[in-house]
């Protein structure tokens, strides 16, 4: 039965395409100096077809999009779990149940100890045994993969088109995590995109990426414009 939700589904294939169209919009023109040919585009859209096939399975839940530890509050005073705050729905849609575990322990905006990634894994195995499933590790690797991807256009945009120059001092983290999702198995067709198109140099924020740029994005118009990593 399809999630009673207003909201178009965060699945594989939005993903995909808020991916693509963010890095190859703003990324790759700064790094490159010159537009993403049609090769290119065709070449990474061949590469995502692949890497979310795994996803299509997923059973969609409510995801928030953007749980990460700005967004929650501590309050003493309820009991487990209310005793944790969110704010920011306003991008919530259907998505795979994983996306918002990935978005908590793999943001861009500060590292956590390996012991308290484990933590944050083994509880919501835990909890949702069902929704780990046996391709728990694989389909994280791919969300976050995708994820990834996409903020590390996203930063470049937001320096670039709106003049949020800060927001790149995440760059070598979200480039770091994206890398480290290449070596994953399930990551390989994007990584085979990298090998193909992006020499190891260039894998990081562009040069000069504070400048200005005049153009679009071609994600505009395509989902809410902030300046948060959704």
């Amino acid at each position: 039965m399809p999630l009673p939700f207003p909201r178009a589904p965060w699945d594989g294939a939005a993903m995909a395409r808020a991916a693509a169209e963010t890095f190859l919009g703003w990324w790759w023109p700064a790094a490159f100096g010159a537009p993403a040919e049609a090769r290119v585009w065709a070449d990474l859209a061949e590469a995502l077809d692949e890497l979310i096939a795994p996803l299509a399975g997923q059973p969609p839940v409510l995801v928030h999009r953007d749980y990460f530890a700005d967004n929650l509050f501590w309050l003493e005073e309820r009991a487990p779990p209310q005793r944790v705050g969110v704010i920011d729905f306003q991008d919530a849609a259907p998505g795979p149940a994983l996306y918002d575990l990935v978005s908590l322990i793999e943001d861009a905006r500060r590292d956590l100890p390996p012991a308290v990634e484990k933590a944050a894994i083994d509880a919501f195995r835990a909890e949702a045994p069902a929704a780990w499933g046996a391709e728990g590790e694989r389909v994280m690797a791919i969300l976050a993969a995708l994820r990834h991807l996409r903020v590390a256009g996203l930063w470049v945009r937001l320096a670039r088109r709106d003049g949020k120059t800060r927001y790149l001092r995440y760059g070598p983290c979200t480039w770091r995590r994206l890398l480290g999702r290449l070596e994953h198995q399930a990551v390989h067709p994007l990584r085979r995109f990298f090998d193909r198109h992006i020499p190891p140099a260039l894998r990081g924020n562009p040069p000069g990426a504070g400048e200005s740029l005049e153009g679009e994005s071609l994600e505009e118009g395509l989902f809410t414009d902030r300046s948060g990593a959704s």
